[in-house]
């Protein structure tokens, strides 16, 4: 049981940045798809690097999953992304 649930949190943390990410990386260079792949690879590790070293930072005796990190971050990044005004 416990080893499913590792599972379905690692597969949340991955989709939220395999869905995040283009968007992101859309907004920073620009709508060519040239540009976009290699800059949304990039983000996309930065991202969990960033989320994996901000959960062990802050609380050392009780370190935050990643994907607990990502779901914090992602959700109003989603919103912003449904509501369409990201223009």
């Amino acid at each position: 049981m416990q080893k499913g649930q590792s599972h379905a949190a690692a597969e949340a943390s991955s989709l939220h940045r395999g869905q995040a990410d283009p968007h992101l990386a859309r907004a920073i260079v620009g709508p060519r798809h040239a540009g976009v792949l290699p800059c949304s690879a990039v983000l996309g590790a930065a991202l969990l690097l960033a989320a994996d070293t901000i959960g062990r930072g802050l609380w050392p005796q009780a370190p935050l999953s990643a994907a607990a990190v990502t779901a914090v971050i992602g959700a109003p990044l989603f919103i912003w992304i449904a509501r369409g005004r990201h223009e």
